[in-house]
């Protein structure tokens, strides 16, 4: 773990104004519907539905042009270095360590065909993986009195996902994280040369130096969204497509604000009953 060097200081993101990969690691996956919209009709919502498989199968039954969304709990084993608690009074061993319960993963199909992933790792007394490079860096917006989490295991098949179904899949996290789960700020551990896709389509910032991840031996660099900013616009842009040549980010594919209280309502339905304890509280 980097120790600071001599001279270096935290930095605190300022407040904004105004990969590919194995999408199941194995274990099971318990998803559920939180946004479908056939295409050419009205957004609509459907009751949730429990799906049990690895992989699961998306295509049958699908309304063709459809898009939707589901939050699936996969339940991921994470490397026992990284599952040492951050702190020293911490207990020495946490039960059920093979199995990361603070992991959720959003699903994003369109026609039936599964187009991309993300995951949300929500802080814990586990830490975050980025912990492993920028512990310092997470430190500081911690001590400032931050709820964190981190993107991970971003997965898109860039060449034919809508990007509607992108700007959704990350509306969803951002919805998740921030106005179910009250997390201020989502970092991502970002390859260095795909950094200025995330600042610029995602409302990221750079908050820590570009250093080689020996976990995936390849160099990354840390970056940083405010959340309550990055919503904000969303609700601003959101569902307006015909705005995206007007607009930098990818944000006018994300929901409608009518579909982004849809999407909350379900998911704090989910979050009340599956949530682990808030951490650092």
């Amino acid at each position: 773990m980097p120790a600071a060097r001599a001279g270096e200081t935290k930095r605190v993101p300022d407040k904004p104004r105004g990969g590919t990969g194995d999408v199941w690691p194995g274990g099971t996956l318990d998803a559920k519907t939180i946004f479908t919209t056939p295409s050419a009709k009205p957004s609509r919502f459907r009751s949730l539905t429990m799906v049990r498989a690895a992989p699961p199968r998306f295509e049958e039954g699908e309304p063709r042009g459809s898009l939707k969304i589901r939050l699936a709990r996969m339940f991921e084993d994470r490397r026992a270095e990284s599952l040492r608690p951050r702190a020293p009074e911490s207990p020495p061993s946490v039960p059920g360590a093979q199995q990361d319960p603070y992991l959720y993963t959003f699903l994003a199909h369109d026609g039936g065909r599964l187009v991309g992933s993300l995951g949300v790792r929500l802080d814990s007394p586990l830490g975050l993986a980025a912990d492993d490079l920028y512990r310092d860096e997470l430190e500081a917006l911690r001590d400032a009195g931050a709820r964190l989490c981190e993107l991970v295991r971003l997965s898109v098949d860039m060449n034919s996902a809508p990007k509607r179904a992108i700007g959704c899949l990350f509306h969803s996290a951002y919805l998740f994280a921030g106005s179910v789960c009250g997390c201020e700020y989502g970092v991502i551990e970002a390859r260095a040369e795909h950094a200025d896709f995330y600042r610029l389509s995602l409302g990221f910032q750079s908050i820590g130096e570009a250093r080689l991840n020996r976990r995936v031996g390849q160099t990354e660099t840390l970056l940083c969204a405010h959340l309550p900013a990055a919503l904000g616009e969303l609700a601003r842009v959101g569902g307006q497509p015909d705005r995206a040549a007007q607009e930098r980010t990818l944000f006018p594919y994300g929901f409608s604000p009518l579909e982004a209280v849809g999407v909350v309502r379900r998911l704090a339905g989910l979050a009340a009953a599956a949530l682990p304890g808030r951490s650092r509280e």
